[in-house]
């Protein structure tokens, strides 16, 4: 795993349930877990815990939805085993509905192609660094690869997940239509006439995207909210895959060719796209079928990309 790494998992709690006795379980476990409900200044741990927090949002059923955050972890085998350890805990005591989601954030800022030469562990230099090109070729790229291939990614999501602006709304918006081309991402890049964060506006609803671009300046990271509720750690962690490759296609220097126009809108043309290889050939079955079980039977079709 190539960034740090934060989980959250938006879940509702079982009828008759209390939170405190919850939390008590998955310290019985040995699992770390700071109790933040009534808290809202986004202490980050040591990298080996979690912390749950009242996420506030309005549910359709008037339940609290409660939010279980991992630190920013590092390393795919740790990352794993805090997942498995707290998910059957979890999923005791814990609901899942249209309301709640799974959020993945990735360190983004701290790489040397935004950190270089500013001090981005600060909110003041997270900005700064923002307003560079690098920052911003970025964001215009990430938004053009995953609108590209949006049609397939909401064959791997349910249907609470395609379009629902409350919680995860438009990589659809017009104003993302700029990015036809790579021309278009250079040329947004170029004129700095905002920082890549301001792309989506600096209202409090400005996170509810599929992609959260404000966390950038908040916590140097970006945000995927497309993912529906899930306690399940093999959803939880090949989603993690697979926006890791596509947080990395948008911004590193290796890839500054690579067109994700040039692939099929389909699960081949993503994964080729994504460089998932032979070595990876479980996990793009695995959305092949996610595909073909929500009705996504066109993209799920074998194609041979160019």
């Amino acid at each position: 795993m190539a960034y740090k790494v934060g989980i959250e998992l938006e879940v509702k709690l079982k009828n008759g349930v209390n939170l405190d006795h919850v939390i008590s379980e998955i310290r019985t476990a040995g699992i770390s877990i700071r109790d933040e409900r009534n808290t809202h200044n986004g202490t980050t741990g040591n990298g080996d815990g979690w912390k749950v927090v009242f996420d506030g949002t309005a549910s359709r059923d008037g339940r609290d939805i409660w939010e279980f955050v991992s630190d920013p972890i590092k390393g795919a085998k740790k990352i794993e085993k805090m997942v498995t350890e707290i998910c059957p805990i979890l999923s005791q005591y814990c609901d899942l509905d249209a309301d709640c989601g799974y959020h993945i954030h990735f360190d983004i800022m701290e790489k040397y192609h935004f950190a270089r030469r500013i001090d981005t562990s600060s909110m003041s230099g997270r900005i700064q660094a923002l307003g560079n090109k690098p920052a911003r070729l970025f964001v215009a790229e990430l938004i053009r690869n995953y609108s590209y291939f949006q049609s397939v990614i909401d064959g791997f999501v349910s249907q609470s997940r395609r379009g629902d602006e409350r919680i995860c709304g438009g990589n659809e918006c017009p104003e993302y239509a700029v990015f036809r081309t790579k021309a278009d991402c250079k040329h947004f890049a170029n004129q700095g006439l905002m920082n890549a964060s301001d792309f989506q506006g600096q209202s409090h609803l400005a996170r509810y995207h599929k992609i959260n671009l404000t966390s950038l300046v908040k916590f140097g990271t970006v945000e995927y909210r497309q993912h529906q509720g899930t306690l399940n750690p093999k959803k939880i962690l090949n989603w993690m895959k697979l926006m890791e490759r596509m947080t990395t296609r948008s911004w590193d220097r290796k890839y500054k060719n690579l067109d994700s126009h040039n692939f099929s809108i389909s699960v081949d043309g993503l994964f080729d796209f994504l460089g998932f290889g032979n070595c990876s050939r479980s996990l793009r079955e695995y959305y092949r079928k996610r595909a073909i079980h929500f009705g996504y039977l066109a993209c799920a079709q074998r194609v041979r990309n160019r």
